[in-house]
């Protein structure tokens, strides 16, 4: 039962800093308000969180949340807007009922009517359980999270108990040697000039609308969008040129979990021919960096999911696949189309959590 003294109701101006310490009370977690107006405020697919949040307000205070970042997707031959569901919270002192997600729910999609044409998004086991109960979850498939060693030093650890640590370290330096002459060997690093750069400049533009039909559907990978989503200095941006033609892009990322420094390639597009370079510049920049293995999230089925597993990446059976799933907003769209895997280009960078 949903407790009548509850309201739902859109956001207003001034919520977010109820909005923020209920998130991180409940995901405890440290956001700070301006990660909060750069998610929202700043986004350039939406400037406007009125029309993407719902809240439940109980005795003049916010226990609830149904938020969706605005996305700005190309879908076949036109640009619509996405909504991909973030932030979704009860606060469990509130003492409601779990019903009160599928209100939230409703009178969210009732205020996306006409402006979203569907919903997608990267639930967590809970939230997936949820959303098939509640939201309507339709399931796209899994995004693979490719795995690249570029040092022996863990899977000694791991494998081999006593091995002193000067033996590890001696065998860590060889095998970055090795993965460095790897990369030589299969000549990933020709066909390309690769240079880091601080932020995207409107060449992207240029690049973006010359290979914009690879896929049928996927994020406006355009200059606004990029800066946006990757300011953070702690994103690694490499361009990829011929001449002053920029031929593609990709993003890395470095985190420390313990002993382990894994690197993520946070998103990478690039015309056919000239892929190989950029793969290798975000190899070599993780090997300069100590970095002892790297993933790459993509659809199983996108073509470039392929292509990395012919160059030495791979699933591994104990890093999971996550789960994707869409769901159809209008009566127009077409669910046969948005459920086929095919059409779909999706990385780390396109999802909430990275």
């Amino acid at each position: 039962m949903v407790d009548t003294s509850v309201t739902i109701r859109p956001y207003r101006q001034g919520d977010e800093k109820a909005i923020n310490n209920l998130f991180n009370n409940v995901f405890h977690k440290s956001r700070t308000l301006e990660e909060w107006n750069w998610k929202f405020r700043d986004n350039p697919a939406s400037k406007d969180p009125e029309g993407w949040i719902v809240v439940a307000e109980k005795n003049g205070m916010i226990i609830g949340q149904y938020a969706s970042l605005a996305t700005e997707i190309v879908y076949g031959n036109r640009m619509v807007k996405s909504a991909q569901p973030v932030d979704t919270m009860i606060d469990p002192s509130a003492k409601v009922g779990i019903n009160l997600i599928g209100k939230l729910y409703d009178r969210h999609a009732k205020y996306l009517n006409g402006i979203a044409l569907f919903g997608f998004g990267f639930p967590n086991e809970a939230a997936y359980m949820v959303g098939k109960r509640f939201l309507g979850y339709k399931d796209l498939g899994e995004m693979v999270q490719l795995f690249k060693r570029l040092s022996l030093k863990n899977a000694l650890k791991r494998n081999i108990a006593w091995c002193p640590d000067w033996t590890i370290n001696l065998f860590h330096h060889f095998s970055k040697a090795f993965y460095r002459f790897e990369i030589f060997m299969r000549g990933l690093d020709k066909g390309a000039v690769v240079k880091a750069v601080d932020a995207f400049d409107e060449r992207i533009n240029t690049f973006w609308n010359s290979i914009k039909e690879r896929y049928k559907i996927m994020t406006v990978r355009n200059m606004s969008y990029l800066n946006w989503r990757y300011r953070d200095k702690q994103y690694r941006i490499f361009i990829g040129e011929n001449g002053e033609e920029v031929t593609g892009y990709a993003v890395a990322k470095i985190e420390n979990y313990k002993d382990v420094r894994v690197g993520y390639i946070m998103d990478i597009f690039s015309r056919n021919d000239k892929i190989a370079p950029l793969v290798a510049g975000c190899l070599k920049f993780f090997l300069k960096q100590g970095v002892d293995y790297v993933l790459c999230g993509l659809l199983r089925q996108d073509p470039l999911s392929m292509y990395l597993k012919r160059i030495g990446f791979r699933e591994h059976q104990e890093i999971r696949p996550i789960r994707v799933v869409v769901t159809p907003l209008a009566s127009e769209v077409d669910t046969e189309y948005l459920l086929n895997q095919k059409n779909w280009h999706l990385t780390y960078g396109d999802t909430d959590g990275f």
